[in-house]
């Protein structure tokens, strides 16, 4: 009996259906280690962010408010402060809308100098 029989008689359907959509994802395995890897995102592309000083005392910030639960989102967090940071040089209000205790809104406050710039 072929292996592919011998997996559609004894194991079943639903896990059979699970491994095939697996086995056909997108999902690869890099062929490098990644430069960044958390909050399930894995790059292997430039992430000097992480050592830039200003966005480290930022994230520190907001990292203390415990509104990520000790999970470190280092990309989330500088993607929202790469935005603000576009923003505030637009006409017109500026508008986070922060949940929980507010961790990703004080890192963007602090990054962005946000008590200088004139804002309300």
């Amino acid at each position: 009996m072929k292996p592919i029989e011998m997996a559609k008689r004894f194991v079943p359907r639903p896990i059979r259906v699970l491994a095939n959509k697996l086995l056909n994802s997108r999902l690869r395995i890099l062929p490098f280690p990644p430069v960044y890897c958390q909050d399930g995102l894995a790059s292997g592309h430039n992430c000097d962010f992480l050592h830039d000083k200003k966005f480290a005392a930022a994230y520190k910030a907001g990292f203390e408010t415990n509104s990520s639960a000790g999970v470190h989102v280092h990309w989330r967090s500088h993607v929202a402060c790469w935005a603000a940071s576009h923003a505030m040089k637009l006409h017109g209000d500026f508008v986070e809308c922060g949940v929980n205790r507010g961790g990703l809104a004080l890192t963007t406050i602090k990054y962005t100098d946000f008590d200088k710039s004139g804002f309300n």
